[in-house]
């Protein structure tokens, strides 16, 4: 069964950033450490650290820049917020529609646009914590 991203929820700092939402990202990674001694035949490697990055692409809005007002001061601030997204936020937290939560910061905030094209920015978020995944409410 696929999943289908219809009404997702993205709450950046307690604040509903659902819909002007169209993308989020989480690109997972361990580091590798390599533990090879004199002796070993094969380059033995261990995990390491996690991290975990999320990107959000959003569509601006210029009637109500409810991102500006949200982000803006995150991003300038530098400061560490909560980060909550769960992909259907309709249908209550479950097993099989976790809600996934964690402390975050913002690395990079970008703005600009192409002629007659949509304003869009892909925020990235940095994790200041481990991410927790919720199944009830």
């Amino acid at each position: 069964m696929s999943v289908k991203f219809y009404n997702p929820s993205i709450m950046v700092s307690g604040v509903d950033l659902s819909a002007d939402a169209k993308e989020i990202t989480f690109d997972q990674s361990t580091e590798v450490l390599e533990v090879t001694t004199f002796g070993d035949e094969h380059k033995i490697k261990k995990p390491g650290l996690r991290d975990t990055t999320i990107s959000v692409t959003f569509v601006r809005d210029s009637g109500t820049d409810l991102l500006e007002s949200t982000l803006g001061p995150l991003y300038n601030d530098g400061g560490e917020f909560s980060f909550e997204w769960q992909a259907d936020k309709l249908a209550g937290t479950s097993s099989s529609n976790p809600k996934y939560s964690c402390t975050a910061w913002i690395s990079s905030y970008p703005a600009g646009g192409s002629h007659g094209q949509l304003r869009e920015s892909q925020v990235t978020f940095e994790t200041a914590s481990v991410i927790t995944r919720s199944t009830s409410a």
